[in-house]
């Protein structure tokens, strides 16, 4: 989101120079861009600071998806009996 938002800020910027007709429009979605950017990482700074205990191990990136401490046993038990 952030790269978006730079990109329509230079846009925005560009056509406001230029006075095209579409400046606000371009304004409104790099607003737009940057508070969608702001709260996705107030979301994940708030699934971080509540997990549920141990469970569930959550990473500051966000591509990583959320992993399962217990998955390892239960894979384990599952494909790996003794």
């Amino acid at each position: 989101m952030g790269l978006l938002g730079f990109i329509g800020l230079g846009t925005a910027v560009s056509a406001f120079a230029y006075g095209h007709p579409a400046t606000p429009a371009l304004a409104v979605a790099t607003l737009g861009a940057f508070v969608a950017m702001t709260l996705s990482f107030r979301v994940r700074a708030y699934q971080i600071a509540h997990t549920d205990g141990e469970s569930v191990r959550l990473s500051l990136d966000p591509l990583i998806p959320a992993e399962d401490s217990r998955a390892a046993e239960r894979y384990l038990a599952r494909y790996r009996a003794s």
